[in-house]
């Protein structure tokens, strides 16, 4: 396991504990990753240690699309 430092104040600044810390952060980066092509669904969802289902939705929460399907493929696949 690997760990991220922080400083302690930035936990009263953001009026949060370690825990919803961790998790905000994890989810943030697997959304990060996913947008940026670097993780597919199933892996971003591991690594916000969510279902597929629940990143999913965590993603459209987040205004981001769970399925980014480029429109020339859409089309080559709608002209079969």
């Amino acid at each position: 396991m690997q760990t991220v430092a922080f400083n302690d104040k930035l936990l009263l600044e953001l009026n949060t504990d370690v825990r919803e810390f961790e998790n905000d952060v994890r989810l943030g980066t697997a959304i990060w990753y996913f947008i940026k092509h670097r993780l597919t669904l199933g892996q971003a969802a591991e690594l916000a240690g969510k279902s597929q289902y629940e990143f999913m939705q965590c993603l459209n929460e987040n205004g981001v699309a769970s399925i980014d399907y480029p429109a020339e493929d859409l089309k080559k696949e709608l002209s079969y």
